[in-house]
Order: structure tokens, then sequence, then C-alpha cells
């Protein structure tokens, strides 16, 4: 039997099923990276398994992730960070100590570069070497990165660390084949002469001092996914391929990118006409859109896998993910703007009812991207309008405009306060100094089109209603707390709590954003405890869940402040965290939380980046 192992550091650890931050390193990661290595794997010949060495933190993602793949084998190596570790020895060492059934073990060589591997069929050459590579055109980039590089006969002249004169621009990723004997008995010999354990690079550069290496040779398209703008297109790249795999070949697909939202405080207000204070996060969605020439829009997402198609001419409801872009087509013919066939693919790694609002990130990029195709030029400003007005009206959620808003407008580094009544704005910039916003997903999913979340908005119109006939105010946000104090025994027990919380949040959304300008984290902190208060008991869209989550949360020293965010009824928390409690928090709350619920929580650092665009992606 032949088993593959992913042994190296970067392998596992650069590919969490979820986002975190260690010390100033953002890894990147998701499942889209591990399926696209794991099925191009999964073409060599004769493989049987492949073993995944993953640390404990992120054990149950990969542990849970594997039960639906064939063949893959997740090992925990008991470490919860960089300084337990075993180092990329420590890996290769672990495995063939824990495998006790396979004849031979295959070991992907060490370097920063992700590979394709849709050719990848030859295998087996002298001493079992496969070696892809690329052409690196500054020198710089070689020095910062490879550890092996090639010669014009493209035999390998360097395998060490750093070179710091290369001689040659190409730069190779290998895999090798060796029996589990052979192996053994050679990382036994490299670890007893104390060479550098961290380094899968120097060992098979050790390993060539033993035997005489050729290599075979491919080229494709690799990226360097610990760039933020590689990863990227490492996504675009997939959505291109599978395209023309679904739907044909055609015009080259435009792409555009569009992140995830996190609302610092102010929730519930926003179709209240009151305040609130987002800002977008990196988590996104990716969309490759072209024209198809038919009288057909033809979905598909890599999530949910089934290729959708709609008639323009008859557009109506589905009760899929699809509604969300149908809506916005829906709304666009409404006013005028003629939408004729197209191809969209969507790729995503925002949670789905989980809070950051996955919703209003696939609305915006939708129009955005038909506005690019089909040069409407709808003004950006514009655009969370229709948005707002496809959800409303075709899906049924009774949103307001926050959502929408933030994802089409966001600038990095900065939060938004935006008046929701008459959409004016300020962009205010996040003053943590050594704190985080780190966001803690319940894996608990809500729906936002859920009938409580209607509810609460109809609460609020009924009390509008009632103290219109005492106040003259357009929105619950015109209400002063004095007004509210004067008029509140006129409303109902439960529309009088939704009132109250309303006209309270207001305040601390104004509070919040002299608190981020001054750099004050304390009152910050203090503001987000009342927010979740507020939210819990006055406007009642927390869950047991939800608690837990908060109440672990809060046991944690260097944490300010916690609430729950986004509609309710689940989803996720927004904590705010100094930045040496963040490690322990991840490992603390995970823990306790699932012992309690039986659910293994998510945990993201948050980014504050960029609101939706078109990506200008080409394969290098």
């Amino acid at each position: 039997m032949k088993a593959l192992i992913l042994c190296a550091g970067y392998a596992t650890r650069m590919y969490p099923l979820t986002l975190t931050k260690s010390k100033n390193l953002l890894q990147i990661g998701g499942k889209v990276m591990v399926e696209h290595i794991v099925e191009k794997l999964n073409k060599i010949p004769n493989l049987d398994k492949i073993y995944i060495i993953s640390n404990a933190k992120f054990y149950e993602d990969f542990r849970l992730w594997a039960k639906k793949q064939e063949k893959i084998v997740v090992l925990n190596d008991g470490t919860w960070n960089d300084k337990e570790r075993l180092g990329a020895i420590g890996d290769i060492k672990f495995a063939i100590e824990n495998i006790e059934d396979d004849e031979f073990l295959i070991i992907a060589g060490d370097n920063l570069f992700e590979f394709d591997l849709f050719d990848f069929v030859s295998y087996g050459k002298k001493n079992g070497i496969t070696v892809g590579i690329k052409k690196i055109e500054n020198l710089d980039l070689i020095k910062k990165y490879s550890q092996v590089l090639l010669d014009k006969e493209k035999r390998i002249i360097y395998f060490e660390e750093k070179p710091q004169n290369p001689t040659s621009n190409l730069t190779a990723i290998c895999l090798y084949y060796f029996p589990k004997g052979f192996l053994k008995k050679y990382i036994n010999e490299y670890i007893k002469e104390g060479k550098n354990p961290d380094q899968a690079g120097l060992f098979i550069q050790f390993l060539h001092k033993k035997i005489d290496v050729y290599g075979f040779i491919f080229e494709d398209t690799w990226f360097d996914i610990g760039d933020i703008g590689q990863f990227h297109c490492a996504n675009f790249y997939l959505l291109e391929k599978e395209l023309q795999k679904i739907f044909g070949k055609g015009e080259r697909p435009l792409f555009f990118i569009a992140p995830g939202r996190v609302n610092i405080i102010g929730e519930h207000t926003d179709y209240n006409g009151g305040y609130v204070m987002p800002f977008a996060v990196d988590r996104f969605i990716y969309l490759g859109a072209r024209k198809n020439h038919t009288n057909k829009v033809n979905f598909i997402s890599l999530q949910f896998k089934d290729a959708i198609s709609v008639n323009l001419d008859d557009i109506r409801v589905t009760k899929t993910w699809v509604d969300y872009p149908l809506g916005v087509i829906s709304v666009l013919k409404e006013y005028g703007y003629k939408v004729d066939g197209v191809d969209l693919i969507y790729e995503s790694n925002i949670p789905i009812g989980g809070g950051l609002s996955s919703s209003g990130a696939i609305e915006v990029i939708t129009l955005t991207a038909l506005n690019e195709i089909f040069d409407f030029k709808i003004e950006k400003q514009k655009i969370p309008i229709l948005c707002q007005k496809a959800e409303n009206e075709f899906v049924g959620a009774r949103c307001g405009i926050m959502d929408q808003f933030i994802i089409t407008m966001a600038k990095k580094e900065r939060a938004i306060l935006l008046n929701c009544r008459n959409l004016e704005f300020d962009y205010v910039p996040v003053n943590l100094g050594e704190f985080y916003f780190l966001i803690s997903s319940t894996n608990v999913s809500h729906s936002i089109a859920s009938g409580e979340y209607n509810k609460r908005r109809a609460e609020c119109e009924e009390g509008l209603r009632i103290l219109k006939n005492f106040i003259d105010i357009e929105t619950i946000s015109d209400l002063k707390k004095r007004e509210f104090e004067k008029y509140k025994n006129k409303l109902p027990e439960n529309i009088r709590k939704r009132i109250k919380h309303v006209v309270e949040e207001n305040q601390r959304v104004l509070e919040a954003k002299e608190a981020l300008l001054k750099g004050d984290v304390v009152k910050l902190g203090d503001l987000l405890n009342a927010s979740h208060i507020s939210l819990r008991d006055l406007y009642e869209v927390s869950c047991k869940e939800v608690e837990i989550m908060r109440e672990e949360s809060l046991k944690i020293d260097g944490v300010l402040g916690c609430r729950i965010t986004g509609g309710g009824f689940g989803g996720c928390l927004i904590s705010l965290i100094h930045k040496d409690s963040i490690e322990k928090y991840i490992k603390e709350v995970r823990k306790n939380y699932t012992e309690k619920t039986g659910i293994i929580p998510e945990f993201h650092v948050c980014q504050i980046v960029d609101g939706c665009s078109i990506f200008n992606f080409k394969c290098t």
C-alpha cells in the first residue's frame, strides 16, 4: 500500500479549516485549499491513503471534514502551539511511528509555493522523485521563500533554507517516495546528528548526500497562499476551472470579491432608522461571471455543488440559496435594467447563518458583477438599496440596510458609523492598540428570514404606530430617551422592551465611536457588554449556546467585552481581547464550549478589509 503524508508544518498548519492569528502572522487557510490539494493528490496512481498531521488546535476541524473524504486519515500530534509542536521532522517521525500497515510512504517536500497537480500522473522515476517547477522573475522571492532550485538541466542544485546567491530562477516542489524502513533509518540518523528539526527541506538535503536523485519536471500554476492576494487568486483559479467543467468553454469570466460583515455595536437598530457601526471582515465570497448569450442564468456554488438554471422570463422564488442572487436580478428587471443570460459561479468561506452576513455578501457581489458586465452604470451608493429591496421583497427577510451598505462601501482599517435613516456615514479609524476583535462562532445556524427576526421588526413597527399617537416621529430612532420614559407605559410590555433596547443602543453606538477615536478600549468593552445584556434581556435574541460561549469568553483574562453580533438566535459573538490572550482563549473556550454543548466552535481574529470590488485575476 502507498500512503502520502502531508507532513511539513506549512502543509497542515497553513491549511486549517478555521482562520486564526498566531503572534503577528495571519494564517490563511480554508477547506477550498485542503480539498484542492487532496483532489489532485488522489490522482496519483495506487495511492491508498493520505495522512494529515494536525495539531490539537485544528484536529477536530480536520477530523469532521475528513469523515466526508475518501482515503483521508487525520493524526493528532497533541500540540497546541508553535512552542510545543514537533516541527516538520517531528511530524514525519510521528507519522511513521503511528502508521502500522503501510509499506511505502510519500513525503511532501517543504516549499512556500502551493502547487497544482492536474497533470500529476507520472511518477516513480529514479528513486521515485517528482518535481514541480516554476520560473521566478524576482530573485528576491527565491531568497525569501525557496528551498529548492534547479539548474538548466533541471537538476536540483540548492536545497537549503534561503539561498543567498541563487544562480537559477527556477524553483521547485518535490514529492519523494520512500519505503517506510528506509525513511525511518535515515530520519533517526538525521535527528542523532542534531540537525534542524523544523525544516523538511534540510532533511531532504541530508538524504541527497546518501542517494543520487534525478527529477521529472511538469509545469503548472502555483500560488503562495501565505499572501492574501495569492489566496484570492487560488480561489478564482478553481472557479474558472470548475466553470469550464460544468458550463463549458465560453467568454473569459470576470472575477469579483466581497467580504463578510461584523458589527461592532448597533444591533437591530438599522431597520429602526438608527445608528450602526460595522466593518468588513476578512472572510470572503468569490464570484466568476460571464455572459452566456442565452436567456438563462446558470448558478453554481462550490459549497452546494448542484447547478441551478433559471429562465429570465420566469423568475420565481426557489427556496434555495439561489434566491439571494436571483432576487437581485428580479429587482434589476423591475427597475428596467436588461439582464441577459449569464453563468455565475460562487465560492465562499463566510459561514452560512453565522452572523457575518453571507446573504448580504452574495447580493452585493452579484449586483456588482451584473453592473460591470452589462455596464448599467449604477452608482455605488445605490447598490445597497437595491440589494436590501431584493432581500426584503423577494427572499422575504425584513433586514435593514447595514449589511449591504458596509459590504459595498467598506474601507480597510476603518469602521463605518452609519445613520440608517438617511444613509449619512463617517469612516471611523479602529484604534485598538494591542487589542483585537475576535469572532467566536457558536456553529448554531440561524436563518435571517426566520419568523423570530421578522417578529422583532413587526413589534417595533407596532410600537412606532402607537407612539405616533403621542409624539411626532418617523422612526423609533427619532425617539429621545426622555420621551421614551414619558410614553413607555403606553406600550405593551414586550414592545416596550424592544423600544428601550433601540433607544439605548443608538446612544451606545455614538459612545463607541468616541471610544474608538480616543483608543479607550476599556470603555468600548463596557459598551459591548451592555449591548449584549440588552439584546439578551430586552430584545430577547440570544440562546443557550450563545450564553455558554459568552460565559466561557468572559472567564479569559484579557477579554474586555463580548456580545452577540448579527441577527441573533445563534451565530457569532464579537469579543474585544488582548493579543496575548488569543491563544489561551481559543484553546480553553473551544474545550469548555464543546464539553457543554457537544458543538465544535470556530474562531476568527478580525482583519478589517475593503468592500466588494472587481478582482483583476491572472494566472501567473
